[in-house]
């Protein structure tokens, strides 16, 4: 697909965000280096390979919300493999000057600025805290701004909507509302990626901060379990949240073989459910996705949804929300709760440059997790 004139102005004007990608789960898997260039060769680009700096650049992304993944019943060893990877981050943060750590909106807009790519680091699923509220704190001050809930499993918090054990009667258990208060309290913003209704109404309904949804696709548009319900879509809307859409066509399209346009559909869907505001972009590249919409190869044709955009009924500026304003308004929301008095600030997270970036230096990894009772064995 040839960008048009408009498209590439308007994608270039940035910031574009990415609310979800799994590239660090391909470093904890085979040792994959952000660093360097990767291709994955096979046709519709299955289950990985799609991203890294390189390619992300070419893209012309500015920042993605990076999960951070462990095996669902690995025990205390599911934290150490968090905090092992929140490590391995700032690492590679700490040498290579085309990425950066940050998940506010004056990180993402001196990213765009700077043309180097913001990261922003989540936990997906609650099972890696292993049932302990204390490692709410301890995570965001080492970097960690926002936790799923659940992932492909049940865990003490919450039941997903795909996965071992997942069903639709189960709401958030006991452990799971005093997490999202916690969470609350400490500033971590609650995804409800995964989810299934019911626990997603229910954080809804209880949060007092605005929640998120990072990758999922609509039931107005396909009806799959692992997509969000119109009730779903006004719920978090009704927080002051943001949904994004993935690029996953088992999902967006009903079938392995689908279309940008088709994911399109989602983003519009969403709109006229909720407005404009709510919406943005989770493409769940590199999340072991089947296949990519057919025009995407890999991040580095992320310009490719931009031109879709273009080609129906959106202005200029509703784009740009789409593509990464609306990330920014989110957080800007978020931000205003602290600011508003009643959340404290725990760590020292000020800036970009690593200057006192958190209350704890880095120790080695066995001291960080022996700090709150975790080992690797």
């Amino acid at each position: 697909m040839v960008l048009s004139a408009r498209a590439g102005a308007v994608h270039r004007s940035g910031p574009n965000i990415d609310l979800h990608l799994d590239t660090l789960l391909w470093e904890r898997l085979l040792g994959y280096d952000l660093s360097k260039r990767h291709r994955n060769w096979f046709p519709r680009s299955p289950f990985g390979f799609h991203s890294d700096l390189p390619r992300m650049l070419e893209g012309g992304m500015s920042g993605a919300f990076f999960g951070l993944h462990s095996w669902p019943f690995a025990g205390e060893s599911a934290y150490v493999e968090i905090v092992r990877q929140i490590e391995g981050f700032h690492k590679l943060a700490g040498r290579d000057a085309r990425i950066r750590y940050g998940c506010t909106p004056e990180h993402f807009e001196a990213g765009h600025r700077d043309s180097v790519i913001v990261g922003c680091l989540g936990v997906e699923g609650a099972h890696a805290i292993n049932g302990k509220l204390e490692r709410v704190e301890f995570l965001y001050e080492a970097g960690v701004r926002y936790m799923t809930l659940a992932h492909f499993n049940r865990n003490r918090a919450a039941t997903p909507a795909m996965g071992v054990g997942a069903n639709e009667r189960e709401g958030l258990s006991g452990f799971g509302r005093e997490l999202v208060a916690e969470m609350n309290r400490i500033g971590m913003i609650v995804d409800c990626a995964h989810l299934n209704e019911r626990c997603r109404l229910e954080v809804c309904e209880q949060t007092t901060r605005p929640v998120m949804v990072t990758h999922t696709g609509v039931k107005g548009v396909v009806d799959h379990r692992r997509n969000i319900s119109d009730a779903s879509i006004e719920a978090v809307a009704a927080t002051g949240g943001i949904i994004g859409i993935m690029f996953a066509p088992v999902f967006t399209s009903g079938r392995l073989l689908g279309t940008t346009a088709e994911v399109v559909a989602h983003v519009e869907h969403v709109v006229k459910v909720a407005g404009i505001e709510h919406v943005a972009v989770g493409t769940d590249l590199d999340g072991f996705i089947p296949t990519l919409p057919k025009e995407i190869r890999d991040m580095s044709d992320f310009p490719i949804f931009t031109e879709c955009l273009t080609r129906g009924a959106w202005t200029d500026t509703e784009i740009r929300m789409i593509l990464g304003g609306n990330v920014l308004k989110f957080l800007s929301r978020y931000q205003e709760t602290r600011e508003n008095g009643s959340l404290p600030e725990p760590g020292s997270a000020r800036d970009l440059t690593g200057n006192q970036m958190h209350r704890h230096p880095f120790l080695d990894l066995s001291q960080r997790a022996g700090m709150l009772g975790a080992s690797e064995s």
